[in-house]
Parts: C-alpha cells; structure tokens; sequence
C-alpha cells in the first residue's frame, strides 16, 4: 500500500473522536442525552401510529366505498334477477289457465320479466365475484332452454295439444329446481361480499389505540418529571401534543362506535330486506304451484306445494315473515294479506274438487281480493312496498357510515403529527437549557 493510500493518524483520530463524542451525546445517562432519547422515541412512536392509522382507515373507508357503491348495486342486481325469474315462472303458468291463446297483458308481463332477468344477469355477472362464475353461468345457460320451452308449450296450447301442459311442467321444473337455486346462489354470494366489507368497516381500531394511550402515557410520565425537577406546572409544547394525541385517540374510538352503529342498523335492514325478498320469491313460486295444478285439473289434489310454500312464509318460528319480524318489520299487513290468499285458495281448490272449473280458473285469474289472483296480488304488492322500505333504509344507513368516516383517514394522521411536533417542541425547549 503507498502513502496515498493511508490515511494520517492526525486525520483519522479526530474523526473517530467526534463520532465518539456524538454517540456519547446520545448514550450518556446525563439529561441531555436521556431527553434526545426522548425525543426520538415520541418522534418514533408517533409515526408508527400514524402509518397505522392511515392504512387502517383507508382500509375501512374502502369496505364501506364498495359496500355503498359495488357491493349495493349487486345485491340490487342479484335481487331483482331472482325476482325477476320467479315472476316470468308466474305469468308463464298464469297464460295457461284459459284456453288457447294467453291474455295479451299476461303475455307482456311475462316478456318483460324475462328481459329485466336478462338485463339484472349481466349487470351481475359484471360485478360478482370470481366464485360466483358457476352460478351466473348456469343461469345464463338454463335461462334461453327455459325459454324454449315455454314457447314450445305456448305452440301446443294454441293447437289445442296435451303435449303443452308436458312442456310446461318441464320448464317451470327447469326453473324451480335449477335456474332460481342458481339465483339463491349468486344472491348469497352477493349478500355475504356486503357483510364481509361491513365486518372490515367495523373492525375495532385496537392497534391505534394501544399506539395513543401508550404515547399519552409517555408524555404524561415526562410531564410529571418535568414538573418535579423544575417545579413549572406546564410545559406547552407537551401539553399541546398530548391534547392532539389525545383527540386522535378519541377521533377514532367516535368513528368506530358511530360507523359501527350505522353498519349494525345496516346490518338488521340486510336482513330484513332478505327475508322480504325471499317471502315474495316463495309467494311466486307458490302461485305457479296454485296455476300448474289447476292447468293439469288435478280435481284440487294437486296443492301439495302450495301449502308447503305457505308454511315457508307464515311459519310462526321459522317463517320468512318471522325472520322479517324479528329483523324490524312490521308484518301485521302482509300476514293479513297471506290469510287472504289462503282463504281465496281453498275456496278455489273447493271449486275445481267439485267439478266448477270455470270458477276455480275465474278465481286464479280475476282481480278480486277475495279471488285467488286478487288476493295474491295484494301479498305481493304488500311485500314489494315493504322490501322498498327497507331498502330505503339499508341504503341510507350505509351512506351515514360513509359520511361518518369522513376525513377518518386524514384528521386523525394530521392530529398525531401535531402531537410529534408538540412533544418535540417541548422536549427542545428543555434541552435548550442545557446549552
């Protein structure tokens, strides 16, 4: 190695001897050094809250951004396609209790049921989630085989064949069995998508909180020794941070528990709103039940269904309407609405037992209310007004949540820095007195 190579004694050992000299600074038992530690470790420790801080609340203002944006358009799409469905099973049914060609309006209630389940299928297949592939596939596939069908059934009851009640039978099976369980199926996935985000919007903020009462916890231990070794009674600069430590604190324990509030309220809406839909599902598919046994004229023996589909509504326990009650809603006039219907269908089972079919059919297709498509009507337009209700609700709860997170993701990282500074500016203060 050459001379240039080395490096002067003269040189090196200043340099080693004001490292040294730094480092003692900082190590030193002395008030000076103890106070540069301390300065570091609320510096330090304010940061780490802050970075929690603000992944934590993006993270919750993202769950409630997709539960009120997203998540809610799917549940609406995934809703209205599996009503959308049981309503076309419905009106395909209703077309055949008269003779040849269906009622124009039946007609055109059924075409405008299959082309909003057609539209409600994309919109869902284009904002469900991976796993719900299977379901919106067979959907899409079973839906135009549907279709079919019911065309076909339509050709052989103009033609006066047997062969239309056969095809007919076929297609509302297809429906009932595969289509509107796939629907379930989408509509689940949909509604558990929502609760998993309001679960993620409600998580408890323990990190941050642990994080602020520990940095209070400092500042009130050198707000004490400050005291005691220099009789002041305040020092602002540690004051002022523990107060915005302090409000940080507080910001997040009054967001958690008034977004958690609005999301448990969103939550009983949820529910309320999903028992609702189910009933009306149910009420459609037993009014295809009430229409298939009256189109076979099974002498009033063919009921079967219908009375088990009644029994999934008005279970006194394990009803929807129950479930619905239990959730909030008031059910007093759907359940006077369902009797109704019960009422009009057992005077129309009486009538097609004893042989008057023309009144049994006159009862499932006439409007009044103490005929059977009269009475059914109402229990769906009572079911309807009350599952918009309530979805009136859900929506405005979720959107409280959002407002209620508002800034969440700023104020409280803003408040933290105020209280580093704070402390920072009191611990300096100190340590000027040592110079």
């Amino acid at each position: 190695m050459g001379t240039a190579d080395r490096v002067p004694a003269s040189l090196a050992r200043p340099a080693l001897g004001w490292a040294r000299r730094r480092g003692a600074a900082w190590l030193e038992p002395a008030t000076p050094a103890a106070l540069r530690r301390l300065a570091v470790l609320l510096v330090a420790g304010a940061v780490v809250a802050a970075v929690v801080s603000g992944t934590g609340a993006a993270a919750r203002v993202s769950a409630v951004r997709q539960a009120e944006q997203r998540l809610a358009a799917l549940t609406v799409a995934t809703t209205d396609l599996y009503q959308a469905l049981a309503e076309a099973d419905a009106q395909a049914t209703t077309g055949f209790l008269t003779a040849g060609r269906e009622p124009p309006e039946v007609r055109a209630a059924y075409d405008r049921s299959i082309e909003q389940a057609a539209r409600e299928l994309a919109d869902a297949g284009r904002l469900a989630s991976p796993e719900a592939a299977d379901a919106v596939a067979v959907i899409a596939t079973q839906l135009p085989v549907y279709a079919g069908l019911v065309e076909a059934a339509r050709t052989y009851n103009r033609s006066g064949l047997p062969l239309g009640l056969s095809y007919l039978t076929d297609a509302s099976t297809l429906m009932q069995a595969t289509i509107l369980p796939a629907a379930a199926d989408l509509r689940a996935d949909a509604r558990g998508e929502l609760d998993r985000a309001y679960r993620r919007a409600a998580t408890s903020p323990v990190p941050v909180v642990v994080l602020g009462f520990g940095l209070l916890v400092v500042l009130a231990d050198v707000s004490r020794q400050e005291r005691r070794r220099t009789n002041r009674l305040l020092n602002s600069g540690l004051v002022a941070g523990a107060c915005a430590v302090l409000a940080a604190t507080g910001w997040w324990l009054a967001a958690w528990w008034s977004v958690g509030s609005a999301l448990d309220d969103a939550r009983g809406h949820t529910a309320a709103v999903t028992s609702l839909d189910d009933a009306r599902v149910t009420a459609l598919q037993a009014r295809s039940d009430e229409n298939l046994a009256l189109v076979a004229r099974s002498g009033g023996t063919g009921t079967t269904s219908f009375d088990s589909r009644i029994e999934q509504i008005g279970d006194a326990d394990s009803g929807l309407l129950a479930a619905a009650a239990r959730a909030g809603v008031d059910i007093g006039p759907v359940t006077v609405a369902v009797e109704g219907w019960v009422e009009a269908h057992r005077e129309l089972v009486a009538a097609d037992g004893t042989g008057a079919y023309a009144d049994a059919v006159a009862s499932a297709t006439g409007p009044g209310q103490d005929q059977s498509a009269g009475a059914f009507s109402r229990v769906e337009e009572t079911l309807t007004a009350l599952a918009s209700t309530k979805q009136e609700a859900l929506v405005a709860a979720t959107r409280r949540a959002a407002v209620r997170q508002r800034l969440l993701v700023v104020g409280p990282v803003v408040l933290l820095a105020i209280g580093a500074s704070g402390a920072l500016v009191g611990v300096n203060r100190r340590l000027a007195e040592y110079r």
